[in-house]
This record gives structure tokens, sequence and C-alpha cells, in this order.
């Protein structure tokens, strides 16, 4: 992987940063990552800080990062076997393009990124002061996220991010102790780099603006998830909108992957602005929420609704406003 240290601008100038095929790991990781030498895929030592760094191109259609035309391939570590793809979530950290952590006061915005083995963009442990904008993904394989945020990431801004995503678009994921050992069922090492064990760098996921979203996805376009014991809390989500099917939700708040989270770990979510074209269902509240809002959501499918909630978790002080069916 190429290393982002400290003060650093990667400047991607009507140009193509590429993974070369067969290679088994990220694009761009942070060099503050300490990997373990008898454990390289696993959970990593520590991670040590970074600060202001950039990632940015000449614009969405003239600057790229992607992945390999040919992903590395091999016998599956545990069960042998003939050579496999060692791509998505089961194979762990390594297959994310853009893997941060512990890094404060960065931007990442005017490019277009594609061809990914997993995650494009995936920020944890002690990540803060963030600037995501001006992005456009592509990203067709197993678990294609787009932007993930993970446990330990605080105080950002996402804006005008669009694309055709094969997982969600942007995602918001705190899983505490999901996965307490690895190797544990299909996950061979963790997809935080930090594991999912409770962490000093923090737990929590809190104060993300993210706003102006549009695309396409095979699950949805923006996730709030927790469990665990994990706390989100002051979340902003405005103007979400389809423009092609999504085969989940424009918005959806859920509990899993773990234990279940309580009423009190999800709090402060504000959604305005959700126009579904295409997506029988723009919003699903689906796990224990309170002191929330949800407003302004214009369902024009005709066969579609307007939202839908999960009656078995309590809402607490939480409303929903001015959600209508429109021609």
């Amino acid at each position: 992987a190429l290393m982002l240290y400290s003060n650093i601008t990667i400047y991607i100038n009507q140009a193509t940063l590429k993974l070369a095929d067969g290679v088994f790991d990220n694009i761009i990781r942070s060099s503050g990552i300490q990997v373990d030498p008898v454990n390289p895929n696993g959970k990593v030592l520590d991670v040590d800080e970074i600060q202001s760094v950039k990632i940015l191109g000449s614009g969405k259609d003239n600057a790229f990062i992607e992945g390999p035309n040919v992903p590395y391939s091999a016998p599956h570590p545990i069960k042998g076997g003939a050579a496999v793809q060692w791509v998505g979530d089961w194979y762990g950290w390594r297959t994310v393009g853009i893997l941060l952590a512990n890094c404060k006061n960065y931007e990442i915005a005017h490019l277009t990124m594609r061809k990914t083995t997993c995650w494009a963009i995936s920020q944890e442990r002690g990540c803060e002061d963030m600037h995501l904008h001006d992005l456009h993904f592509d990203t067709a394989v197993k678990n294609g996220d787009g932007i993930d945020f993970r446990m330990g990431c605080k105080n950002g801004i996402v804006e005008r991010i669009t694309g055709n995503t094969g997982d969600d678009l942007i995602a918001l994921s705190a899983f505490l102790d999901f996965v307490p050992s690895y190797p544990s069922g299909n996950y061979i090492w963790p997809m935080q780099a930090t594991a999912d064990n409770p962490n000093t760098l923090g737990n929590n996921i809190e104060n993300i603006r993210i706003s102006d979203i549009s695309g396409a996805s095979q699950h949805n376009l923006v996730r709030v998830s927790l469990s665990g014991g994990a706390k989100v809390t002051d979340i902003s989500i405005s103007n979400i909108s389809d423009t092609g099917g999504v085969n989940g939700n424009l918005v959806l708040i859920s509990t899993g992957y773990g234990t279940p989270s309580s009423l009190g770990d999800l709090s402060g979510i504000s959604v305005n602005g959700i126009e579904s074209h295409y997506t029988k269902e723009p919003l699903r509240i689906s796990a224990p929420i309170q002191d929330s809002i949800f407003n302004f959501i214009r369902q024009h499918k005709a066969d579609g609704v307007t939202y839908t909630i999960n009656s078995e978790y309590p809402l607490i002080n939480t409303q929903i406003t001015n959600a209508k069916k429109v021609n």
C-alpha cells in the first residue's frame, strides 16, 4: 500500500492511481497502522496518530483511484482447495481501498473510486475532523461500500457524493465485539484493523454531517447501524435521492451484527429530505432510538411506501413529519 504520513497531499491530476494485479493490500493506508508481523492480516499492534493529510483529484471525470483488473487469488486461508479471489469483507481490512485509522484533520475530494475489492474508503478508531466531498463510486464487487465510518470516528462532513455501489453508498457502523476473535465462521480477518474489541481510541460514532447524496445501490444509500453497546449520536443526514434502483433503503437505521443495541445507544439522529423515485421503501427504522427527527420524505414510486418502522424496537421522543406519496 501507499503509506500516508502527516502533512502530505496526494494529488491525482487527470490520472489513475491503481493497485497492481495480484496484490492483496490497500491502495492507500495510514502509516501509523502497526501491522503485526506474526499475523499481518489480523488485528494490528497499535495505531499511531497522523495529521493534516489530503487525497485530492482534479475532478470526478478525470481522476481515479481503482483496484486491480485481476484481484489476488490463492487457496482459501482456512479451507484450502483451489485458488479463489480474496475479495469482500470475509478477507479483512486489506481489501479496503483507502484505510485510515487515528487520522486527524483530513480531506478526500474530487475523484472517482472504482474496481474496488471491497469497501472503497474505511475510517476507524481515532479518525476526527474529516471532510469527504465531491466523490463518485463505482463498486460492483461483493461488499462494495463507498464510504464507511467505523467505531471511533467523530466530527466529520460528507457532502456531494454520487455512485452506483454493490453495497451501501455510505455506512456508519459501530459493531462492538461483533466478532470477539478471528477467524470466526466466514470472517477470516477483521474489517477494522483494530478489530471489534473495545479500544481506547474510541468505540462510538458521533457528530457526522451527511448531505447531498444521490445514487443507486444493491443495498442502501445511507446506513446507520450499531450493536454491542456502542453509541451513535448527533448524526445529520439531508438531501438523499436515488438515481436508479436501490434494493434496500435510501436511509436505513438498524441494529444487528452482534448483540442488538439498547435504548440510549442511538440518539440525536436528524434526517431531512429523502426523495425516492425508484426505491420501494425510502426509510426504514429498525433499532431503539430516541431524541430524533425524520422530516420531508417524498415517495414518487407508485407501489412504494413512505417509511417503515419495526415495532419491535422503542421510539422515544422521535418524530416522522411531512412524509407523502406524490405523483
